[in-house]
């Protein structure tokens, strides 16, 4: 069935009511428009007045503390705690931190700020302590951090542990944590083991200050290997621009952890090492157990006894000026070709006088197990000992005063001289000894 169609006078009474809406849109929009738009600017003025006041507010704030900080010379930053334990668990591997104190000080004589934090404890994800610091001190200048410059000059740590690790290209890390969470956390050094800077300590640039105190020191070379941990009584560094003075005390570990030396290193030096003056005291240092297996040090592998050394050493661009060795062991063992030979003891004294070129020796012996050796002399060229160059190095004249040597079964008996020259020469880097005289007096005749 076809639907009805609507008449017109119906149609019209259906569209009269959005006539209206649009004839009253036409007469009032103008006013509704202006409304609304009043309305907007209304809530843009507030929402920007609000804006304009947190700003002002946070300005004041900034204003104050650094009011505060000029006027009472420091200020407490404890309520950033929560931020700074967050940071210093991320920055270590672990799982969770707590810290005591958080303070910046001013100090206005110097025209520096310091960064303070106290009784610093990091766990990892079980709750076992993984890194502590009982105090963490970092000193940098005002215009640095006007300029927002991240350059440090004096750092003070107390507890702890701190790590230098050189990579395979040369790359060096160095700042707070274990090798494996070194540079995770400031102060930190990278740089080049090599610097092209004609100032080798160049990099330092701004630094001026370090001290370290019941500090874990681990330094990692991955050239050849060198692993070594040492427990700092105190380490103390300065450096002023064109010279630097280290001091270190501590207590070396073998691989074990257990105690293999006590330590005691000054240096001082200019900035592109032309000059040095090196003084080290050691008790009960075990070489096999701190030595490379590879590279130049790994010869020391060969020296498994405990040694007491006293060593001064002054040295200039062309080479050693003066230079005094004291070297005394407790019972071990050397190896030598490959076989391990018992030793009792050794007892070594050599010093070279300022501008003399020949180091005298006036007393080498050996006490073993096949050789009793009781002799004195001179050594030349004595900066050879470990160039590096295979082709050159040191050479010795030895005056024998006593000797015995246990060669059986090849020989029968002991064989004892009454005296021996000895001249010859002894290559570290290349681990060989050349003998290029032996005259041997024996009872009645020599050879």
């Amino acid at each position: 069935m076809a639907k009805r169609p609507t008449s017109d006078k119906a149609a019209d009474s259906e569209d009269a009511p959005s006539r209206l809406w649009i004839d009253r849109l036409r007469s009032d929009g103008p006013a509704i428009a202006g409304a609304l738009g009043k309305k907007a600017g209304y809530r843009i003025y507030r929402l920007g007045g609000e804006m304009l006041s947190v700003l002002l507010a946070l300005g004041m704030i900034a204003l104050f503390f650094a009011a505060s900080l000029m006027t009472r010379q420091q200020a407490d930053l404890t309520s950033l705690r929560p931020a700074f334990e967050r940071w210093f668990s991320q920055s270590f591997g672990g799982a969770e931190a707590d810290l005591e104190t958080l303070r910046l000080q001013w100090n206005p004589s110097e025209k520096t700020v310091t960064f303070m934090a106290t009784d610093i404890t990091v766990y990892d994800q079980t709750g076992t302590i993984v890194q502590t610091l009982d105090r963490l001190e970092a000193t940098t200048t005002r215009e640095n951090l006007l300029n927002r410059r991240a350059a440090i000059r004096d750092v003070r740590v107390v507890g702890g542990e701190v790590s230098w690790v050189e990579t395979e290209e040369g790359e060096i890390i160095a700042g707070l944590g274990s090798p494996e969470t070194v540079g995770g956390v400031g102060p930190i050094y990278r740089g080049e083991a090599q610097p092209s800077d004609r100032r080798k300590l160049g990099w330092l640039e701004e630094f001026r200050s370090l001290s370290l105190s019941g500090t874990r020191l681990h330094v990692e070379r991955a050239t050849d290997g060198l692993s070594l941990t040492a427990d700092l009584d105190q380490l103390s560094g300065q450096y002023d621009g064109s010279t630097a003075q280290l001091d270190v005390q501590g207590r070396l570990q073998n691989s074990d952890g257990l105690e293999s030396g006590c330590l005691s290193v000054a240096l001082s030096t200019d900035d592109q090492f032309d000059w040095n003056r090196l003084s080290v005291q050691a008790v009960g240092l075990k070489p096999s157990e701190l030595a490379p297996p590879s590279g130049r040090l790994s010869v020391l592998n060969a020296f498994d006894l405990p040694l007491t050394v006293s060593l001064e050493a002054e040295n200039e661009a062309a080479g050693i000026r003066s230079a005094s060795v004291n070297l005394s062991s407790e019972p071990g063992q050397v190896t030598l070709a490959g076989a391990p030979y018992s030793i009792d003891s050794i007892l070594i004294q050599a010093s070279l006088d300022p501008g003399e070129e020949v180091m005298t020796v006036p007393q080498f012996d050996i006490i073993a197990d096949r050789l009793d050796l009781k002799a004195s002399g001179i050594i030349t060229e004595i900066g050879r000992v470990q160039d590096g160059d295979v082709s050159t190095s040191p050479k010795f004249d030895l005056d024998v005063q006593q000797a015995s040597l246990d060669a059986t079964p090849m020989f029968e008996g002991p064989i004892r001289f009454e005296t021996a020259d000895v001249v010859g020469e002894l290559d570290l880097d290349s681990r060989t000894l050349m003998l290029d005289e032996l005259v041997a007096r024996f009872d009645g005749f020599s050879v």
